[in-house]
């Protein structure tokens, strides 16, 4: 009988895939001694609030091209929502595997012991920290801010974050997945400007959208080559405010009593979202209007992502409070992953779906509903391409599963 599977999941964006990424592969295997790397990735939205730069197809081929043996897809619904869901839906996913024995994920602090204790904290909130957490969304501080004063932290970075509410999630599962964090290394996430050959995906995208040819230090070749080539082709980039037109004209339609049916619109948010619209054209005149210490810019990014995908909070609501992700989409694979695979498709807790348009009809109603919801944000998403005969519907059907 054959040993276990030894398998790392990484939960992701690589948004594009750069030399930091692949760093934290290699690590991952190398800390492990894992046969096979699971790539959990966002799909054709991401956390920070707007459409991917590249589509999932390419980012999942740079990820199969450096390292990782497999990549599944986070529904959208998740990877476009604040850390606490996006966390939860993907750690979802690998418990649903039921083949994952590590969970590796980045940290700017690199200490787990003392990111463990937080999420202890986090899990058993004391009368205390509830004190000091409401006084500091009192004093107008935003949610994430608010609770970093409230334990104490004085500055936790987008990956400690993310960190801690992958350990919460863990622990409220009950997972038997075994986290370990490897120290990010190179420039900050939040970096705007390239710094040698360990820069953010920020600094990247922004460096592309200024021409600058430097950015090829920064990638490896294969997820360069493939960057260059979805540019060339009219593939990428993509950006919110290439959806700049719709989003205000569907605000000014819903009015704030629509508005306020959007995902992390609280305290009356929605009359100062429709107000923006109504007095603005530009979306950077929007986000600014909206954004203040309470709300950042990136929740509000969130909100008008959500307008864009369909997805309302009595929705994301229900699949977090119940199912959550109703299956394993498969967005790519290396042929040497396939006893992995065979692994997974015995042990998993949910349907495996290859080929949506084939797959769908292995699907409950919770599964068949979010898979059309995500047929309907890549519908969307296509819009976005800046070649106008790449924009046709039903993409999320006809494009092929990714394999190398």
């Amino acid at each position: 009988m054959r040993a276990i599977l030894i398998t790392a999941a990484i939960i992701c964006e690589y948004n594009p895939f750069h030399n930091g990424h692949k760093y934290h592969i290699e690590e991952t295997r190398r800390m492990t001694n894992s046969e096979y790397i699971i790539a959990i990735m966002s799909g054709n939205y991401v956390q920070r609030g707007e459409p991917a730069f590249l589509d999932k197809w390419a980012r999942c081929k740079m990820a199969l091209e450096e390292g990782a043996d497999l990549v599944l897809e986070l529904p959208s619904i998740f990877s476009c929502a604040s850390a606490e869901y996006f966390a939860s839906g993907a750690i979802d996913m690998i418990n649903k595997t039921g083949s994952v024995q590590y969970l590796s994920f980045g940290s700017e602090s690199g200490d787990l012991e003392a990111l463990q204790d937080t999420a202890d904290k986090l899990q058993n909130e004391t009368v205390e920290y509830k004190n000091l957490l409401k006084n500091a969304l009192k004093q107008g501080k935003s949610f994430p801010a608010a609770r970093q004063q409230a334990l104490g932290i004085s500055r936790a970075g987008p990956n400690d974050v993310l960190a801690l509410e992958y350990m919460v999630s863990l622990q409220k599962s009950r997972g038997t997945t075994t986290p370990i964090t490897i120290k990010r290394q190179g420039s900050d996430y939040q970096a705007v400007s390239l710094s040698g050959k360990m820069s953010s995906a920020t600094a990247i995208r922004n460096s592309l959208s200024e021409g600058d040819t430097l950015i090829s230090e920064t990638m490896p070749t294969n997820a360069y080559d493939i960057l260059l080539a979805e540019i060339a082709c009219g593939r990428a980039p993509v950006k919110l405010e290439n959806f700049e037109f719709y989003i205000i004209t569907a605000l000014r339609r819903l009015g704030p009593t629509g508005i306020k049916t959007l995902p992390f619109v609280s305290e009356g948010l929605e009359y100062r979202i429709y107000e923006g619209a109504c007095k603005f054209t530009a979306l950077s005149e929007l986000l600014k209007f909206c954004t203040s210490l309470r709300y950042t810019e990136t929740r509000i990014r969130r909100i008008l992502t959500a307008l864009l995908t369909g997805v309302s909070a009595e929705l994301l609501d229900h699949y977090k409070s119940g199912p959550m992700v109703p299956y394993l989409k498969v967005l790519g694979i290396k042929d040497c992953a396939f006893p992995l695979m065979k692994n997974i498709n015995k042990n998993s807790a949910v349907p495996i779906i290859n080929c949506p348009g084939r797959d769908i009809g292995k699907l409950d109603n919770d599964g068949t509903a979010l898979l059309l919801l995500e047929k309907t944000a890549t519908d969307i998403y296509c819009m976005g391409y800046p070649n106008t005969k790449m924009r046709t519907a039903g993409q999320e059907f006809t494009r092929k599963l990714v394999r190398i």
